[in-house]
């Protein structure tokens, strides 16, 4: 097993032992999967552009206007309504969740001049990067 994999289930699991062995095991085999670097890259452009802000923002969901920015919403919502802490269920809704991902990053500037506009992006954005909360923190992991 990758060092990453297991550094990157305690990050999030190191109080949980028995769970976090069964987690590594899940992400070593998801990694092997054909698609694995496409979802953690789409994954990572989420986390990469929050990361280092000091707050979180609001998600206003009423306040998108744009396609892309709907699309992306709307697949957020199914991923949190899936996502039950488990990596199964998190592969699985970020499998379903890249296509938007990699459509808002092609179609929306995220850091728009417009502070609320930005700021909104932002938080749908930070909403996406929280979803590992409690199974991984996939950012210690080869190729993020």
């Amino acid at each position: 097993m990758m060092a990453s994999v297991i550094k990157a289930v305690l990050a999030e699991l190191k109080q949980d032992p028995f769970t976090a062995i069964w987690t590594a095991v899940e992400l070593q085999q998801a990694t092997r999967a054909d698609d694995w670097q496409e979802l953690l890259n789409a994954y990572a452009r989420c986390v990469r552009i929050t990361r280092n802000l000091a707050q979180s923002y609001s998600l206003r969901p009423n306040a998108f206007n744009l396609e892309a920015e709907k699309r992306l919403l709307a697949a957020y919502e199914a991923a949190n309504a899936e996502v039950n802490g488990t990596l199964p269920t998190f592969i699985n809704a970020l499998r379903q969740t890249t296509p938007a991902i990699n459509h808002f990053f092609d179609k929306v500037l995220v850091m728009d001049d417009d502070i609320p506009t930005r700021e909104n992006r932002l938080a749908l954005l930070q909403h996406i990067a929280n979803l590992t909360e409690g199974i991984a923190d996939l950012s210690e992991l080869e190729g993020f």
